[in-house]
């Protein structure tokens, strides 16, 4: 609660804060309405000072003050993934735009974005983005017309769903990613093994 308090004290009204055990960082979303666009930013705060070491930037065209704060919520996500020195490695996925998602390694400064995925208007615009907390090399990437897995380690899909998703979680075991979304508010339960829908429910 405190650290909850202390983000909106210092940045306003917060989208998002995102945050992990054992990571360095915690991670708060804003924006700010200029005229006909809007801009989106991530900042990068130490999570013991709460001083903030980068801020990310994204500009897009301004749609709804209602919408603002949906569009500003769910487009970041944390990981720590195994790394070479002497412990894990946060990483930070980010939808820079609607239909560019980033993957940025906080191991070492200056940040660099180490994998990217592009999507054209047919599948949709990025609503949010997810890690796989159990396999962090996976990320799930939902839009208003799919359900995209990729592997950022590799720079490769996992799998595919052409389906709206509001909104996407992985499981602990992390060989199921469920997803709810399309007009029949139903629940879909995908293998990322294999790529398959192994449940529905309605």
């Amino acid at each position: 609660m405190f650290l909850i308090c202390a983000c909106l004290l210092v940045f306003g009204s917060a989208g998002s804060i995102v945050a992990l055990p054992d990571c360095p960082y915690v991670v708060v979303t804003t924006h700010v309405k200029d005229g006909a666009h809007v801009t989106f930013l991530t900042h990068i705060l130490d999570i013991n000072s709460l001083e903030q070491v980068e801020q990310l930037t994204k500009t897009q065209p301004f749609a709804a003050q209602s919408d603002l704060a949906a569009q500003s919520r769910d487009l970041v996500d944390l990981a720590l993934v195994p790394g070479k020195g002497d412990g894990p490695a946060a990483m930070l996925a980010r939808a820079v735009s609607p239909h560019l998602v980033e993957v940025v390694d906080l191991s070492k400064r200056p940040f660099s974005a180490k994998y990217s995925f592009s999507s054209e208007k047919p599948a949709g615009s990025a609503l949010m983005v997810r890690f796989n907390q159990a396999m962090p090399n996976l990320l799930a990437i939902g839009s208003d017309a799919s359900l995209v897995v990729v592997d950022h380690v590799q720079g490769e899909s996992r799998m595919t769903a052409k389906k709206h998703c509001a909104a996407v979680s992985f499981c602990p075991c992390g060989h199921h990613v469920a997803a709810l979304g399309d007009d029949r508010s139903s629940v879909k339960v995908w293998d990322v093994r294999y790529g398959r829908r192994v449940k529905k429910l309605s």
